[in-house]
């Protein structure tokens, strides 16, 4: 959508083109937002089309979330904090997490990225496409195997594997393919890891949990 707005409406009404990529991107998301309202349930309790089972399972999982229960089993806010700030799973998780965040950083640059390999903007923008399309797919399947077998280790292990390889082929060689490729492969590792942290909730509720 962005190469053929800002390959075919520069100048209308006035407004250069990048202004039009904002109005029209801007007003698609203002009305998918409306149509949330009516579509996206408030609470498990309210919505019809889920059977008994999963609004319990809902309730309960929303429960665990807020921390319900926790007072009785913790000694305090403070004596929680201290906990985690002497558990080194801590700062090793929090290690990890940032340079996860540092090493994602590429994505905010990706049309730039993918102008390097030498065609127009119209071109460099269609090229953005194919590597967020392809690996929504994979990564939808690679989540998918990974909770039906009930593993997650070796499942993100391999995306942070793909995203290597993909970092490792990038500054290696300015061959057009081989340079396309690995970006397919950072973004493969960018979107992985996003769904496995909706998936598996990347957040410690109590020092507890960290085991």
């Amino acid at each position: 959508m962005a190469s053929g707005i800002l390959s075919g409406m520069q100048g209308k009404l006035g407004h250069a083109a990048w202004r039009w990529l904002f109005y029209i991107e801007g007003a698609l998301t203002i009305a998918f937002a409306v149509l949330a309202i009516f579509v996206l349930p408030d609470f498990p309790t309210n919505t019809r089309w889920l059977s008994p089972e999963e609004r319990a399972l809902a309730i309960r999982r929303m429960e665990e979330d807020a921390g319900v229960g926790d007072e009785e089993q913790t000694e305090g806010q403070g004596s929680g904090l201290w906990l985690a700030v002497t558990d080194i799973k801590v700062w090793w998780l929090s290690l990890a997490l940032t340079s996860q965040v540092v090493a994602l950083s590429f994505n905010a640059f990706f049309p730039t990225l993918s102008a390097t390999l030498g065609y127009n903007t119209t071109v460099s923008l269609l090229l953005c496409a194919p590597p967020f399309v392809f690996t929504v797919i994979v990564s939808a399947l690679l989540s998918h195997h990974s909770d039906k077998v009930g593993e997650r280790f070796f499942h993100v292990a391999s995306s942070f594997g793909v995203g290597i390889l993909g970092f490792i082929i990038a500054v290696s060689t300015m061959n057009t393919a081989a340079r396309y490729v690995s970006l397919q492969y950072l973004i493969s590792l960018n979107k992985k890891l996003d769904r496995e942290e909706e998936e598996n909730g990347t957040k410690v509720k109590s020092p507890r949990y960290i085991l």
